[in-house]
């Protein structure tokens, strides 16, 4: 999901669009759990403690934890910082509207049936997810 999301904004930034890699956030983040996900705080420090993330065609997808290739003078997507903003619609359709775009993500556990199971494409051999990313 974040390594989507910096996608977006690096295609905003640079007028082109450029993969990143998944690959590099399952082999290289030593806090969340490779293909079985992570928190999107700890995954944005994790890409920050490393210095960024590489593009797709840099660093291969494989879809299971392998020993970290990170290579530094390949990194394309830096994060200087992030934040959480208020639980106000009002102010983070202001903040979107003025910077965008904003991640959120929806933990399905809670939602007692009234949310579908998204049908995955495999990535990380994962078939079926109970929670969600959406990029607004």
């Amino acid at each position: 999901m974040l390594s989507r999301i910096l996608c977006v904004v690096i295609c905003i930034l640079i007028t082109r669009h450029v993969r990143m890699q998944l690959e590099q956030l399952v082999d290289c983040d030593k806090v969340d759990n490779g293909c079985g996900g992570g928190w999107p705080p700890k995954t944005y420090r994790e890409i920050k403690r490393m210095g960024g993330l590489e593009a797709q065609r840099d660093y291969p997808y494989i879809a299971k934890k392998q020993k970290c290739k990170l290579d530094e003078s390949k990194l394309l997507a830096k994060i200087d910082g992030s934040f959480v903003l208020e639980r106000n619609e009002h102010k983070q359709a202001a903040w979107l509207a003025e910077n965008g775009p904003l991640a959120t993500t929806l933990n399905a556990n809670y939602l007692k049936g009234y949310f579908r199971l998204y049908r995955g494409d495999g990535t990380c051999g994962i078939e079926r997810v109970v929670s969600s990313a959406v990029i607004r």
